[in-house]
């Protein structure tokens, strides 16, 4: 693991950066998913790769990991990473730090069943930290992080979201339904 020093100089150089050209800190990424099989999907985003897919009872094969854990991992390490960026930032120093994200769904929602809603009832996070600062610096610390943690606002203050949709025309010699 880095240095918490090496995390600050980092950090500093960034808010540096970022200071001195504002339009540095502008752009927009890109994730391409497109379906494989079934309810199975490959995932590209940047030099990345991945796969997803849903549990057998939701009728996919389980054979990676759901969006629902995707979701979770994104909140989860972008707590941890921001909480190891603003500590070393502030000078805490974190010995060991773990964030468990819960979600409580109701999966009726998803499968239109009722007026339940698809999207999570409520979702937690559990952070462990060991450190020799006080619990009051910690959890200023954790304040100040947790503002700034993209994906923890990102889900407590949605943006809009715009579908922009494209229809291609069925291969030739082939109807639609039988696509």
């Amino acid at each position: 693991m880095e240095s918490q020093h090496q995390l600050r100089d980092a950090f500093e150089r960034k808010v540096d950066i970022l200071g001195r050209r504002s339009s540095a800190g502008v752009g927009t990424s890109v994730t391409r998913v497109t379906v494989t099989a079934g309810l199975q999907c490959a995932i590209t985003s940047g030099k990345w790769t991945f796969k997803s897919d849903m549990g057998i009872t939701d009728g996919g094969l389980g054979n990676a990991p759901t969006p629902g854990d995707y979701l979770r991992c994104a909140l989860g390490t972008d707590l941890a990473t921001s909480y190891m960026l603003w500590s070393s930032r502030m000078e805490i120093q974190i010995d060991a730090l773990s964030v468990s994200v819960e979600a409580d769904y109701d999966k009726r929602g998803a499968f239109g069943i009722g007026d339940a809603s698809p999207e999570y009832i409520r979702l937690r996070y559990r952070v462990t930290v060991q450190s020799p600062h006080s619990q009051t610096d910690l959890l200023d610390m954790m304040d100040v992080a947790e503002q700034h943690c993209p994906n923890l606002q990102l889900l407590r203050n949605a943006p809009k979201i715009d579908r922009i949709v494209r229809i291609d025309a069925a291969p030739a010699g082939q109807s639609e339904e039988e696509q």
